[in-house]
């Protein structure tokens, strides 16, 4: 078992930081699992696998960057996929209705 972590010291390493990372965010979140947590949630997960695939050298550089340009991918969707679709939301309640500034068939003018 010593020989074993002396050997791999990067990977015990990634997960003795990643239990501590997991630990935090479990200390510190807010209660329920909405869609922000979740997706952060999911976020370290990805990260955790990706490091210790890395430091154990099963994943390449090439595989690596690809894995951590689509999680950025993913993280970026969270925040401006939030405000459109508010927008559409938005949309969806006006949709139909005659706008504030057309004049309607009842009123005089």
């Amino acid at each position: 078992m010593v020989e074993w972590v002396a050997q791999n010291w990067l990977a015990v390493s990634v997960i003795v930081f990643f239990v501590i990372t997991l630990f935090g965010f479990l200390v510190t979140m807010s209660s329920g699992y909405g869609p922000y947590n979740t997706s952060t949630l999911i976020v370290i997960l990805v990260l955790f696998v990706a490091s210790v695939g890395s430091s154990t050298d099963k994943l390449t550089g090439d595989d690596l960057s690809k894995l951590l340009f689509a999680l950025v991918g993913f993280a970026a969707g969270l925040f401006t996929g939030s405000s459109a679709n508010d927008t559409s939301k938005n949309a969806a309640k006006t949709e139909g209705r005659p706008d504030k500034h057309q004049s309607t068939e009842n009123e005089v003018g």
